[in-house]
């Protein structure tokens, strides 16, 4: 597995713990079992707004999945849109995944018969970050060049390590 990323000084510690402490942050943001598919959250569509995704009727409710404007805001909504129904449908799915996670299928009305309390399918797998996960990590000059490597332990024990190039690059 190669990963490359531009560093300002290669052999600086300062960027080596920078770099071990990316690769922790990818390891430790991996999706959990909290998701529903896309044909899930279409029916809870269905139910909420009859599958109209730019709805708005000024009750306070907005989008394809009714989000309040307060969750829309709570759940980082505001990246996308400022209003759940100026946004995608697949970016009202993002967010309504995070309330999922937090408040359970009972955040939606429609819940009951839409397989929402029990789909646990990701509705866009390609958008889940890697799936190692590392427990141990550390920095030091392992292959003896003069420049600081990193050295992790994935979730099912195998080693991996990231060398620095000559152009500054971990490979």
């Amino acid at each position: 597995m190669a990963i490359a990323h531009r560093l300002a000084r290669p052999g600086s510690v300062a960027v080596t713990a920078a770099a071990c402490s990316l690769l922790l942050g990818l390891a430790l943001t991996t999706r959990t079992a909290h998701a529903a598919s896309v044909s899930t959250w279409d029916k809870v569509a269905h139910c909420e707004s009859t599958d109209d995704w730019s709805i708005n009727t000024g009750n306070g409710f907005y989008g394809g999945l009714q989000i309040t404007l307060e969750n829309w805001q709570h759940y980082g909504g505001t990246q996308y849109a400022a209003r759940p129904d100026l946004a995608t449908k697949k970016q009202q799915i993002l967010i309504a995944e995070k309330i999922l996670k937090d408040q359970g299928p009972d955040a939606w009305t429609c819940a009951p018969g839409t397989d929402l309390a029990t789909d646990k399918a990701n509705p866009y797998p390609e958008d889940n970050l890697p799936s190692a996960v590392f427990t141990q990590t550390t920095a030091a000059d392992f292959n003896g060049d003069g420049q600081a490597d990193i050295v992790a332990r994935d979730s099912s024990g195998t080693l991996k390590m990231w060398t620095h190039n000559a152009g500054g690059y971990f490979n």
